[in-house]
């Protein structure tokens, strides 16, 4: 395609590549999903999606997309928006376009950032990880901050901070519970706060 000046502004080459190209001089090179009617809450303004095509068993359909969504519907002159990305399980694709993928993150207009717990899962503990490069230039987990289930009772939750130690083992530092309380493990000493101090617990 071509703008109006007749300068190049899209290729499509013979393997499915495209390129967006723009006039250095001006304008930033701009791909633009529109939705060309009025706006509801939570209306998809524009899917970024991602789709395989192999054939074999149950492996086409779409494994992952970011979408842009109306945060309230756009009746007045503010226009907040939530980006949301999905990822595919480690289950078999129902073949469609979009696929049966989940939400796994968030970022709202405030700019929060939501890691997702998908409806209908039983999965109950979500990690953040940090990976750094070890003394043989090899990818390794550093740390990760995890939430848990509070085991007294199931509307709340503990935040676990783990690092790795010298064999490159996540171990378990810091807890903070769901009562409150905070656990610090260092090898064999724990030491817990309840509202009361500070003591060594086993």
């Amino acid at each position: 395609g071509s703008g109006a000046s007749g300068a190049e502004r899209m290729r499509i080459d013979s393997s499915g590549f495209t390129t967006i190209t723009n006039n250095p001089t001006t304008t930033q090179a701009t791909l633009s999903l529109e939705k060309l009617s009025l706006v509801a809450l939570n209306d998809n303004i524009g899917y970024l999606n991602f789709l395989s095509n192999d054939a074999s068993t149950t492996s086409s359909g779409g494994v992952g997309g970011i979408g842009v969504y109306a945060e309230t519907a756009y009746n007045t002159s503010f226009t907040p928006s939530y980006m949301s990305f999905y990822t595919h399980n480690n289950t078999a694709n129902d073949g469609t376009n979009i696929g049966n993928v989940s939400e796994r993150m968030r970022i709202d207009s405030g700019g929060d950032i939501t890691i997702m717990n998908p409806t209908g899962t039983s999965q109950s503990s979500y990690a953040l990880k940090f990976k750094k490069t070890n003394s043989g230039s090899t990818q390794q987990f550093g740390a990760e901050i995890i939430t848990a289930p509070y085991t007294n009772n199931t509307n709340g939750g503990d935040l676990i901070f783990k690092t790795a130690n010298t064999a490159a083992t996540l171990i378990e530092n810091v807890r903070i519970k769901g009562n409150g309380e905070l656990r610090v493990v260092q090898s064999s000493i724990v030491v817990e706060t309840a509202g009361q101090g500070i003591y060594l617990g086993g």
